[in-house]
């Protein structure tokens, strides 16, 4: 069984010897510790220096190159692929007459199980 405080692991055996309420306040405890760790002095951030530069500016520099609109096409062409492959192959078996089962194998195959299940 694992804390839902500090995910900490909380034996079975210590459960049965009546150790559960030692083991609460050990999680507690760490959890006071870890937040007295994580709290950070109120520091306020400073006005920036100059003004923000614009996202889309950077859109005309991205098309220029050729590797980065490669490595684009392929990884958006792969997530339409598997997309459509997962989502609409079923579909399309099931409203094709072929049955559930089919859709179910195909699914299975396509994510790499070798026996359907």
């Amino acid at each position: 069984m694992i804390c839902v405080i500090c995910g900490g692991r909380v034996r079975p055996e210590d459960a049965q010897h009546g150790r559960k309420g030692a083991q609460l306040i050990e999680c507690l405890l760490h959890l006071v510790r870890v937040t007295q760790y994580i709290q950070i002095e109120e520091v306020l951030p400073r006005p920036a220096r100059q003004r923000p530069t614009n996202p889309l500016a950077y859109i005309e520099r991205f098309v220029k190159q050729p590797r980065l609109r490669l490595a684009w096409i392929i990884a958006f062409g792969r997530s339409c692929f598997w997309s459509s492959f997962f989502v609409y192959g079923p579909l399309l078996m099931i409203t094709g007459g072929v049955g559930k089962e089919a859709g179910v194998s195909r699914e299975a195959i396509g994510a790499g199980e070798e026996d359907g299940r």
